[in-house]
């Protein structure tokens, strides 16, 4: 059905084109925000090693990123990295001067988004290390034993993942 009104035309769809059931739940889906896609690897030495596959390469496509859970990386290990971290971050900004840069080959770097002449917007302070098996003696040492406590489970881990996405060798970096 067409009309017009004061020069413009209107286009009136037929109420039963409308989906009114899915419109609401597509609402209610995008009101609770975006999720991130969740891989339950509890099987993955299973039965259900192909379906976890499939669900790691959609997410990997679709998102870049996902949670994994029933990894087998303890509690305690995961919640010492993160105390380890805030630690860091928590130290007066001399200390971690030490660390800031850009480079991108560093194994560990420091760097914050601050912006000198907004100060407050965009400000995000990052703590990176790049996971392998070696003890890194320029880590700051807050962080150093957790971080390759960690480091080693992630490895096995990303090992295992590999291993199960028919990847045949994992390079050291």
């Amino acid at each position: 059905m067409e009309g017009n009104y004061k020069g413009t035309k209107i286009v009136m769809l037929d109420f039963m084109d409308c989906n009114r059931e899915r419109e609401l739940n597509e609402f209610d889906r995008m009101k609770a925000g975006p999720r991130v896609p969740v891989m339950n690897l509890e099987g993955v030495q299973g039965d259900r090693r192909w379906e976890i596959v499939d669900r790691i390469m959609e997410a990997s496509e679709m998102w870049g990123f996902f949670q994994m859970i029933n990894h087998r990386i303890p509690k305690d290990v995961i919640n010492s990295f993160l105390e380890a971290i805030r630690r860091f971050h928590e130290q007066p900004k001399e200390s971690k001067m030490e660390f800031y840069t850009r480079d991108s080959d560093k194994k560990v770097s420091y760097h914050s988004t601050i912006d000198p002449i907004l100060k407050t917007a965009l400000w995000k302070d990052t703590f990176t290390r790049r996971f392998d098996n070696t003890l890194e003696i320029n880590q700051p040492f807050l962080c150093r034993i957790r971080c390759l406590a960690c480091s080693r489970r992630l490895w096995g881990l990303a090992a295992a993942t590999s291993k199960t996405l028919g990847a045949w060798k994992l390079k050291s970096s």
